[in-house]
């Protein structure tokens, strides 16, 4: 009898400590919960685009990208040719993990026919940890199964599985009045909307997730003689989790009844000629998606006879200003209507790389100095262009303001021996001029000799 009851009790021990325990987990789930939702300072060009499409139904075609995208692409003048009502869902810094999460709170609130996912190539070129990205999109993914979704794509990127639960912690609330921004544009996105306005004169957001940079700056001469090739990484090959990303994103929206477009998003030449590895990784994306029935568009091929000349409105290499997202808007949009209308329009692209770069043009110089013994200095002057380019070049020292040239244009020879004397500490600029088209400006680089 003892015994029974000594089991008894323990029994009932037992019991109640898994009660507790389950209240303890429900305790913490709701603490961390709140943390992560109040806890976590609001990104005022994330929180609107991802509230507003919440608040829709009627939305048709929509944008996924980063602020590459937010900034080139103006859903209203698509509307005026496409008929359909399209919106622009990117974020600052979108990687494929938050993308695809994005797509599906799309998908949530709307019976989409278009997803377009505009990824930089770089993003291509990497797995992406998103740490920095989740705190912009978690507390506005109100299903369960699509935070859970979200957190199991990061964590099988990187094995954060702690770290990934922790949202507050990346960018935290600092004080009362980024405690008060939450509720603003939590409660009254209209009235904050105005007031962001108000408060950034260079940018507006204008609805849609459309942010129009408000800058008229051509950096067309800057970029041709401020920037140096990018030595990026090398381009080892699609991951097996990229690929397998890009494979379920794809699979899901053939479920909702979604056709999925990936896409490159327009960018300054400079940025894929100076970066072989980035036109391998689209290359290896076309190919993926080739193999598995996606149609895939690169906006950085486009046949120049095709498109608008987009190169003045980059205000870098990958932004827009506004004038620039209306242009290709509106190209994008006749484009995207003849597509509907089951038009071949593979035609407004070099089909490959190879053919791109056979016609591409000399975008920008570059220069470095090599001490070299016996006194002398060498010159190495270079350029990002195409394959089909015939450079010459010219060397000159800029002394009082005025150019003495140490050698005029001659073709191929691209470096220069010179006496220390006449060099150092002065500034030196190479010319760079296409043999074949003598009717473009030469480009420059100017740089001070060490």
């Amino acid at each position: 009898m003892g015994d029974k009851k000594t089991e008894a009790a323990c029994d009932g021990r037992s019991g109640r400590g898994a009660v507790h325990f389950a209240l303890f987990l429900a305790l913490l789930c709701v603490t961390l919960g709140a943390l992560n939702f109040f806890g976590v300072k609001r990104d005022s060009s994330s929180a609107l685009p991802l509230l507003e499409i919440m608040n829709r139904d009627d939305v048709d075609l929509v944008f996924v990208g980063s602020s590459v995208v937010r900034n080139a692409v103006n859903p209203e003048l698509i509307d005026r040719t496409t008929g359909l009502c399209s919106f622009d869902l990117s974020i600052p810094g979108l990687e494929l993990p938050g993308a695809a999460a994005c797509i599906r709170l799309a998908e949530e609130h709307n019976a989409l026919r278009y997803a377009i996912l505009m990824t930089d190539p770089e993003i291509l070129m990497k797995s992406g940890k998103g740490t920095g990205i989740q705190r912009r999109i978690w507390p506005y993914l109100r299903n369960p199964a699509d935070k859970a979704a979200y957190y199991l794509d990061l964590c099988r990127g990187d094995g954060q599985w702690i770290e990934h639960l922790l949202v507050f912690q990346h960018g935290p609330v600092e004080s009362w009045k980024d405690f008060r921004k939450t509720w603003e544009i939590e409660k009254h996105p209209e009235w904050y909307l105005n007031r962001m306005n108000e408060e950034n004169p260079d940018i507006r957001y204008e609805g849609r997730g459309f942010m129009r940079v408000l800058t008229d700056e051509n950096p067309v001469h800057r970029l041709r003689t401020e920037h140096h090739p990018w030595h990026g990484d090398r381009f080892e090959g699609l991951s097996a989790l990229t690929r397998r990303r890009i494979l379920e994103l794809s699979r899901f929206c053939r479920r909702r009844g979604t056709q999925l477009i990936v896409a490159i998003p327009p960018a300054h030449p400079l940025t894929m000629l100076s970066l072989p590895a980035a036109m391998e990784a689209t290359a290896e994306t076309e190919a993926l998606c080739a193999e598995n029935g996606i149609c895939f568009w690169d906006f950085t091929r486009m046949r120049p006879e095709a498109w608008p000349d987009l190169q003045p409105y980059f205000y870098d290499l990958g932004h827009m200003s506004g004038t620039g997202a209306d242009i290709f808007s509106e190209a994008f949009g006749t484009f995207f209507a003849r597509y509907m209308n089951g038009e071949d329009v593979s035609g407004m692209f070099y089909p490959s790389w190879g053919e791109y770069m056979a016609e591409a043009p000399m975008v920008n110089a570059w220069m470095d100095f090599t001490m070299e013994p016996g006194g002398q200095v060498r010159i190495f002057a270079d350029f990002n262009g195409g394959t089909g380019v015939e450079p010459q070049y010219r060397f000159c020292v800029i002394e009082n303001g005025a150019e003495r040239i140490l050698r005029d244009y001659v073709q191929e020879a691209q470096e220069i021996l010179v006496p220390a004397h006449e060099v150092r500490g002065k500034k030196v600029r190479v010319y760079i001029r296409d043999a074949e088209r003598p009717e473009d400006e030469p480009v420059y680089c100017t740089r001070e000799c060490p």
